[in-house]
């Protein structure tokens, strides 16, 4: 019943924190997501994406932050180079999304950045930031779809790659930092 982490005034605690990140394994074990993968992750530090961080290393798979600004032909090279067959994107960057035209294989699901605000300030922020459409499932869509999937087993491995974060660049082109 600890909390471990306020969003936007919402107590977020640890028994929802893991019940969550069972929630996201399960749907991207039914998306195909197993161990050595690489799921890209396109989003600022929302719960869903904590959640999504801690599921894709359950199940031994790897985590691609991306920056959330990243124009279209950068998606599109580094969904290429990574091989993601599962693509999360913040809501706000959808568009640049759209506009990579990744293969029809990948899986895309939006990551709404107000789902997990409370609802006064959720019902305000997306009042003044709306979400232009978008064909890609909802975050909340994705989990749903997975309720009844069971829980595999925990991937562990301290030695093996858990996540991948990038240089800024200043000398150059970014480069990826691979983490255990």
């Amino acid at each position: 019943d600890s909390v471990v982490y306020r969003y936007y005034g919402n107590a977020i605690t640890y028994g929802t924190l893991f019940q969550e990140i069972r929630r996201a394994a399960r749907a991207l074990k039914k998306a195909g997501v197993k161990a050595g993968d690489l799921v890209t992750i396109q989003s600022m530090h929302t719960p869903e994406t904590i959640y999504l961080y801690y599921a894709v290393s359950y199940l031994g798979a790897v985590a691609n932050m991306v920056y959330v600004t990243l124009p279209p032909a950068e998606i599109r090279q580094g969904q290429a180079l990574t091989g993601s067959t599962v693509y999360f994107i913040m809501d706000k960057a959808v568009q640049a999304v759209m506009a990579a035209g990744l293969p029809e294989d990948v899986t895309v699901v939006t990551l709404p950045v107000s789902d997990s605000m409370p609802e006064p300030v959720r019902t305000g922020y997306r009042a003044q930031n709306p979400v232009p459409e978008n064909p890609y499932p909802t975050y909340a869509q994705f989990v749903e779809a997975a309720e009844d999937e069971p829980l595999p087993e925990a991937a562990v491995d301290a030695h093996a790659p858990a996540v991948i974060v990038y240089t800024s660049g200043t000398t150059g082109e970014p480069k990826g930092v691979v983490l255990s």
